[in-house]
């Protein structure tokens, strides 16, 4: 084993991690794992996962947790060598169901298996299908799609039975898992692109579903992406994927009014927020830029400067338009740039009010640092609330590189690494995370980390600090980026008259009614004894009713965000 040690030191492989510590045990490559020993998995060997996708399948109280790629450390106990740290990358694809409690120390996990066809590893995923880091997870339904991603090729993860040459990366695909739910099976996905559109394979993109269609945002391309890309370039790319679902069509949409002209965008996050009269809107939060025209010579990574939060960008689905929403803070400029992080977007029925949840990170200002904060952007205020964890098991994470899922008022996080390194390496020595699940109440966000998920939590509720912090407003500050915006809202929770406005309202009828009151008894007092009144008021009942806004039903969204 001094040979490996003595390699692993010159490649820098050995460094330690600013955060989480290393592991003592000796690592070992794949191939060197003895014959006899089981095949292993992160349902029986979990010690980290990063730059995998996963995705959300099901109803409210029955929901189910699909896993897929990503690269990982397994922790095996061996007869000949004990305890051993394996680097290698996740070829499964696993689900965990949501319709049961557990405890997050151990979740109930389950490998998806195939209906094994003849070109199937012993593993039970198709050997064409990709088993690749940061890419994308559409869901439709019970079914699952890939899209996206790369085919990683770093030192000692380069020795993985899914490992694929350059050579042997296959042109852009999209795979299905159908019926995700239960044993399903995965199928070369079958669509056409629209005529004169080209298609790429991007990695750290950002993905999400709406209505009739799914989408994959940014991203860039890089040798890893397919055979034909040069050899250490990575460059950027701007344009959003859109496949319609009904008739199973591509194209490369142009995301016009998205920063500047020359600005591709990647390590983000996108939802969907619908509305009652259409298609609604998109969401986004990207963490990076570079110019596409400027690409880096790197063989993998691409690194570009942090995306301010001052904003975030909207997308009007049904006329195809992005708009540049200012957002504002109370206490803080705005939150700290970071990339590799996680968002959910949750809705409060009662307040009627879309709260997006971003949480962790690696810090774009220190990338050897992580970011363990949280910040709540509550819509339609667009107004960032901080909810700081010091001092609390969820100030002491740091993750990066893991994915986030609402379930009721829990924040579930799945996976996540350490950060390294300005390059964003990752260090197989570093030691294990607490479990592949965490779980956040977000409705008491104390920022302990709760040792137990519950299938039938309440539904969420705004926390009394973001209610403090956004008060009564119903509009940004600096007002909306278009008019448009206002009409394709979610209707519940349109601007409108605030609880200030309203007691307002109510003041001035009263205020009105009383001075009418004093004119009547002054004319009633004028008129002569026994003469009539003028006029005869019949019996009456008049009343002021303010309807209420109609309640949009609690819409959870989930977006990709996936880095080594």
């Amino acid at each position: 084993m001094t040979w490996l040690y003595i390699v692993l030191a010159a490649l820098g492989l050995l460094s330690g991690l600013c955060f989480g510590g290393q592991d003592d045990w000796p690592l070992l490559t794949p191939d060197m794992v003895p014959k006899d020993v089981p095949s292993y998995s992160i349902v029986d060997s979990y010690c980290w996962l990063l730059a995998h996708t996963s995705g959300l399948i099901g109803t409210v109280g029955n929901y189910r947790l699909v896993v897929d790629g990503g690269m990982a450390k397994y922790k095996l106990d061996l007869p000949k060598n004990g305890t051993v740290g394996v680097p290698g990358l996740n070829g499964y694809t696993v689900s965990v169901d949501l319709s049961k409690d557990f405890d997050v120390a151990s979740p109930t996990l389950r490998i998806l298996h195939t209906k094994k066809p003849p070109n199937t590893t012993e593993h039970g995923k198709p050997i064409d299908a990709p088993v690749v880091n940061r890419g994308g997870m559409w869901v439709t339904g019970t079914d699952v799609i890939l899209v996206g991603g790369h085919f990683n090729n770093d030192t000692l993860f380069d020795h993985s039975v899914w490992h694929v040459d350059k050579a042997d990366i296959p042109e852009p695909t999209l795979w299905r898992f159908q019926n995700a739910k239960e044993e399903g099976n995965w199928k070369e996905e079958q669509y056409t692109v629209e005529k004169d559109n080209v298609i790429v394979r991007t990695v750290s993109g950002a993905a999400t579903c709406g209505n009739d269609a799914c989408y994959w945002l940014g991203g860039y391309i890089s040798t890893r992406t397919s055979a034909t890309t040069p050899y250490n370039q990575s460059t950027a790319q701007r344009g959003m994927l859109v496949y319609d679902l009904g008739s199973k069509t591509l194209r490369n949409e142009s995301i016009h009014g998205y920063g500047k002209p020359d600005e591709g965008f990647q390590f983000g996050t996108l939802h969907h927020i619908p509305n009652n009269d259409g298609k609604g809107l998109l969401i986004s939060l990207m963490a990076e830029k570079q110019p596409i025209s400027r690409p880096q010579a790197d063989d993998d990574d691409l690194v570009g400067e942090g995306v301010s939060l001052r904003h975030v960008m909207l997308y009007d689905i049904e006329n195809r338009t992005w708009y540049n929403q200012t957002t504002a803070a109370k206490g803080f400029e705005e939150p700290p740039t970071r990339t590799r992080f996680c968002t959910v977007l949750v809705n409060d029925k009662k307040r009627n009010t879309w709260d997006l949840w971003l949480y962790g990170g690696k810090s774009i200002d220190n990338p050897s640092e992580g970011v363990s904060d949280i910040f709540v952007l509550s819509m339609p205020s667009f107004i960032w609330v901080r909810i700081e964890p010091e001092g609390t098991a969820l100030g002491q994470e740091q993750l990066r590189s893991h994915t986030c899922h609402a379930v009721g008022s829990q924040l579930v996080i799945v996976g996540g690494g350490w950060p390294k390194d300005n390059n964003g390496q990752v260090d197989p020595k570093g030691e294990c995370t607490r479990s592949l699940i965490n779980v956040l109440n977000m409705n008491e966000p104390d920022g302990m980390l709760k040792k137990r998920f519950l299938a039938n939590s309440p539904p969420y509720q705004q926390h009394q600090k973001i209610k403090k912090e956004v008060g009564d407003a119903r509009e940004p500050s600096d007002g909306w980026a278009d008019p448009r915006i206002i009409e394709i809202w979610p209707k519940g929770s349109k601007p409108g008259l605030s609880k200030a406005a309203i007691i307002g309202v109510v003041v001035g009828v009263v205020v009105v009614i009383a001075l009418l009151l004093v004119l009547f008894l002054i004319l009633r007092k004028r008129r002569p004894q026994g003469q009539p009144l003028p006029v005869k008021l019949a019996d009456q009942t008049y009343r002021v009713e303010l309807d209420a806004t109609d309640e949009v039903a609690a819409t959870q969204s989930v977006g990709g965000e996936k880095k080594h």
